[in-house]
């Protein structure tokens, strides 16, 4: 909700700034305008995305409601892998049971907010699936290859989203120029007409240019640096899981495996070891 607040300040604060100067907020209205910016902003952007480009932007933006990554999801991956962790070091085939269908698995129950992140719950019961069925015979290095690997292409698809709102952010003034230069086009037809009427049609046409800036900077600049932000806290989730599978893969004990893995939590979002281990003994993660 920070984001949608933060975009609607911008736009009270132009508006306000407008009125507050004196000027009339119905000259603000240029429907036509807004129709040539927008449906030209919605070509750029289907243009320029696949099916799967367009649902990754839409999924990023229902971030706005909802902060994707925290403190709590960091702890509970970490309590997550620990208890599966338990699961492999007793009975493989239990574990197998386990990812085979983790929405019905009480383990992946009790941490929702790893349950619920499809990526994550894919890497780690894809990768515990490999590390079960073929571990023994990958040695460690290749194995991280591999894990990098993957998370190199989920950064490629979640990088997407920023580089469309980046996109948009460099294409909106030009487009903005393109509408103000129709306007003024539009305008020169009435050079025999009322100075009031002219100049009703010259403010339209600056509008356009306002628009494409004000749409530019004001709403997918601040986007793209927010979308940027979700993927490399993205990829860094998928890190702290890779280090917990490695571990598993260099046979360390699962306390050991989760201050190893503590380390690579971001600092914002870190516990201290003694207490993660505290935490983790006593059940309470």
């Amino acid at each position: 909700m920070k984001v949608l607040f933060s975009l609607l300040f911008i736009i009270a604060s132009l508006i306000g700034g407008f009125i507050g100067a004196g000027g009339n907020i119905a000259n603000l209205w240029q429907p036509f305008e807004i129709i040539m910016l927008g449906g030209s902003g919605i070509g750029f952007f289907v243009a320029t995305n696949s099916e799967g480009g367009i649902k990754q932007f839409g999924k990023f933006t229902t971030y706005f409601f909802k902060q994707p990554y925290c403190e709590k999801k960091f702890q509970s991956v970490i309590g997550l892998m620990f208890q599966l962790h338990a699961v492999y070091a007793k009975d493989k085939k239990a574990l197998s049971n386990a990812i085979a269908n983790p929405s019905a698995d009480p383990v992946f129950s009790k941490y929702p907010e790893v349950l619920n992140d499809e990526d994550a719950k894919k890497f780690i019961c894809n990768n515990l699936n490999l590390l079960i069925d073929s571990g023994s015979s990958i040695s460690p290095f290749t194995f991280e290859d591999m894990l990098d690997a993957e998370i190199e292409a989920y950064r490629k698809e979640w990088i997407a989203p920023y580089k469309t709102a980046t996109a948009m952010t460099d294409t909106f003034p030009a487009l903005g120029i393109a509408v103000a230069v129709m306007g003024i086009i539009l305008a020169m037809q009435y050079l025999d007409a009322g100075m009031d009427q002219l100049g009703a049609k010259i403010g339209a046409a600056l509008f356009g240019t306002f628009f494409g800036i004000f749409m530019a900077y004001g709403i997918f600049k601040p986007i793209s640096v927010k979308f940027g932000k979700y993927a490399e806290e993205g990829e860094l989730f998928l890190n702290v899981i890779k280090t917990y599978i490695m571990c598993m893969v260099k046979n360390y004990d699962p306390l050991t495996a989760a201050a190893v893995t503590n380390k690579d939590v971001p600092p914002r979002y870190k516990l201290d070891t003694a207490v993660l281990r505290e935490k983790l003994q006593n059940d309470q993660i």
